[in-house]
């Protein structure tokens, strides 16, 4: 095709040029690409968008450039990955909570991933394999190295199966972080022949006893050997790292002016110069007067030296009623949620969210990643539900918030009153082994009377629900039955109605309990493929925000969609067949995404 162009560019250029050029040619040529013929345009665009969305979604971990002391671990990083070497590596970067391992390993994965044909960072693993198990983890690593929107697996076992047969030929960089169990380590990467030559897998943990061969057991042994691995101990931070890194959080500057020079080289060494806690102590003290620092210090002095949890508490001792519950709330139910949709609801239950949220992140409790995704760190998180637990040690029935599944699942069938409960979490349900399902019924949440969130996985709401649920703001919903068998059912103080992977239709009749009342701000459907129509959106005009997120059924949106005139978001991913709604375009939004997928 461009014989004669490149016999023209050799007379002007000469053939070494042009050589190198004919190679590229033929390098593009063999790569696959997409078929526009059969894709059509717009397809072919969204298609490419997702793509390279999903590309930079994956490097991108929120790393800060003024990252302090960080230099030496990291080059100690990079000799223990032997890029020399052909070999698959696993590098254990291990130390006690709020050291920094995380922080180490995003840094070293954002800087060195372009090396790599494909690059995956499971976060939090310790917590994410018993909230969601250690099939979703499967799936976002293989969803991330070979580039997919989703991936079919049905048990941890087949996960093992498409892992080694399908990343065995890949250069890949992996970060494991926060394991603390060989039973992970073993289902996402348990050999180093599951990977391709040059490959490097980082691991960060708390303890290492568990990577240790168990020789009674053979069977058992750590599935790589142990060559394979490195490790590196990330220990607390030298004097005068952790003195710049508090100033700046204490004062906006490397260093402390003269007059709390003294008093700020005593925070530091009673806070065991770990990074975690010198941002949230000095983000604390910041334009607090000296009387303020002698007594933050006296406190600090009284905590052992190693209880990290506790001179954390200085910190949420200091904040109002309004934000500690905003910060439990975090901790407990919204690592990973948009702000805007928790923001909803927090403003509905008066607890002045915007400056209760830019508090918690002035005093470093919390962050927001990604754009608009609540963060926390795993101390803090185990701080917030620690003081939840000491709400009442013996009958968590007397707690406010119940997040893991067994506990909260015996609370609600017990005959006791739960008055004190706010926040309810039940996934997973067909893993509890009581039931096979289980038909949650208007006895067991007239013992609820307080509750504003409440999450379920399955299940049904069973019986005369006249006057439950009434101060229900946030209702999420996994594998949501297409029938609702509770009677007068009203959710009036609703606010955020999250469905996911559940068989509801346009004619659902939880559609009205939810919507009747007029409050609700946010309508978030994803993986509803029954769903082919819209439900007719007339009885929530105060609606703010409306996703419909891979449902890949809707072909129509209901024409009452144009009577929504304070939304804001509006996010379709269908096969849409685009309406009249189209013609006249909400004109408040002030985002739209419609992607039509194949």
């Amino acid at each position: 095709m461009y014989h004669d162009a490149l016999r023209k560019h050799e007379r002007e250029l000469g053939k070494n040029v042009v050589k190198q050029w004919r190679k590229d040619l033929r390098e593009v040529a063999r790569t696959k690409g997409w078929n526009l013929r059969d894709l059509g345009l717009d397809k072919l665009v969204g298609l490419v968008l997702e793509e390279v969305f999903s590309k930079l979604r994956t490097r991108q971990l929120n790393v800060r450039n003024d990252l302090v002391g960080i230099h030496d671990p990291m080059e100690a990083i990079k000799e223990l990955f032997g890029q020399a070497t052909s070999g698959v590596r696993f590098v254990v970067i291990y130390g006690m909570g709020g050291v920094g391992k995380t922080t180490l390993a995003k840094a070293i994965f954002e800087q060195m991933s372009p090396q790599f044909q494909s690059c995956s960072f499971l976060s939090d693993i310790r917590q994410s394999s018993r909230d969601d198990g250690i099939l979703n983890l499967q799936k976002k690593l293989l969803c991330d190295i070979l580039g997919l929107r989703f991936i079919m697996l049905f048990d941890a076992y087949d996960g093992i199966n498409h892992i080694k047969e399908r990343l065995c030929e890949k250069k890949v960089l992996i970060v494991l972080d926060d394991m603390d169990d060989r039973e992970q380590l073993k289902k996402l990467a348990g050999e180093s022949s599951w990977f391709g030559p040059g490959s490097r897998i980082i691991i960060t943990t708390r303890t290492i006893p568990f990577l240790a061969s168990d020789d009674e057991s053979p069977d058992e042994m750590i599935p790589a050997h142990p060559r394979d691995f490195y490790f590196y101990e990330m220990k607390e931070m030298q004097q005068n790292h952790a003195l710049q890194l508090f100033s700046k959080h204490a004062f906006e500057s490397d260093s402390p002016p003269f007059d709390y020079r003294d008093i700020s080289s005593e925070v530091v060494e009673v806070t065991g110069k770990l990074p975690l806690t010198l941002e949230v102590v000095g983000s604390y003290l910041y334009g607090k007067n000296m009387v303020i620092w002698k007594d933050t210090l006296k406190k600090l002095k009284k905590v052992p030296h190693d209880d990290v949890l506790k001179k954390l508490m200085v910190s949420y001792e200091e904040l109002e009623d309004d934000q500690q519950q905003i910060f439990l709330d975090i901790a407990c139910y919204f690592i990973g949620e948009e702000k805007v949709n928790a923001t909803y609801m927090w403003k509905a239950c008066d607890f002045y969210p915007k400056s209760g949220v830019l508090v918690l992140i002035q005093l470093s409790l919390i962050k927001i990643v990604d754009g608009d995704k609540l963060w926390m760190h795993d101390q803090l998180r185990d701080l917030g539900r620690e003081i939840v637990r000491q709400e009442c040690l013996q009958d968590p029935g007397k707690r406010s918030r119940l997040w893991c599944p067994t506990t909260a699942f015996d609370v609600v069938r017990s005959r006791g009153g739960m008055e004190n409960v706010v926040a309810l979490k039940l996934p997973g349900l067909l893993v509890v082994h009581y039931f096979p399902e289980h038909h949650f019924t208007s006895e067991e949440f007239s013992r609820l009377p307080n509750l504003r969130f409440l999450e379920l996985d399955g299940g049904n709401l069973v019986g005369d629900f006249t006057s439950l649920l009434s101060k229900l703001t946030w209702l999420c919903w996994h594998r949501c039955p297409p029938y609702l068998y509770a009677t007068n059912l009203c959710l009036r103080s609703l606010v955020v109605l999250k469905l996911s992977k559940s068989d509801v239709t346009e004619d659902w009749l939880g559609w009205g309990p939810c919507m009747g009342i007029g409050k609700l701000k946010v309508v978030h459907l994803s993986s509803c493929n029954r769903m082919t129509k819209t439900p007719d959106f007339s009885s929530c005009l105060n609606l703010k925000r409306l996703i419909f997120e891979k449902c890949e059924h809707l072909a129509h949106v209901d024409g009452s969609i144009n009577k929504l005139e304070h939304l804001k978001h509006l996010e379709i991913t269908a096969t849409l067949i685009l309406g009249p709604w189209a013609e006249y375009m909400i004109s408040s939004l002030f985002f739209l995404l419609v992607y039509l997928s194949q």
